[in-house]
């Protein structure tokens, strides 16, 4: 699984699930370019549901006239499998740096 697809499943984990592609492109830094794909990826895979805005809905936030908006959400499935892959980013993140600080001390005793 690639760093942004992680960066993805992190912000739907970290920041509640009912998200939107223009607002996963600014949590994320990453351009929609790769957040649309990634997203498509996810749906496909059945880790994330997708949903239109209503008008209604576009009217109660009072943004006066734009698009509706594509929101996505974690499905049961998809919030099970992220929390595995954050965990064992992190786990790897841990291992990596573990190493790093072993092959400093060795360096060291030189």
């Amino acid at each position: 699984m690639t760093p942004h697809v992680l960066s993805v499943l992190e912000t739907f984990v970290g920041l509640g699930s009912r998200r939107f592609g223009e607002e996963l492109v600014r949590v994320t830094n990453l351009p929609s370019g790769t957040i649309v794909p990634i997203l498509s990826r996810l749906e496909r895979a059945g880790w994330l549901a997708a949903s239109w805005e209503t008008p209604e809905e576009r009217e109660a936030e009072g943004a006066g006239w734009r698009p509706l908006r594509k929101y996505f959400e974690l499905t049961n499935e998809g919030l099970a499998k992220a929390t595995v892959a954050l965990l064992e980013r992190k786990a790897c993140q841990k291992s990596r740096s573990s190493v790093k600080t072993s092959k400093q001390r060795i360096l060291r005793s030189r």
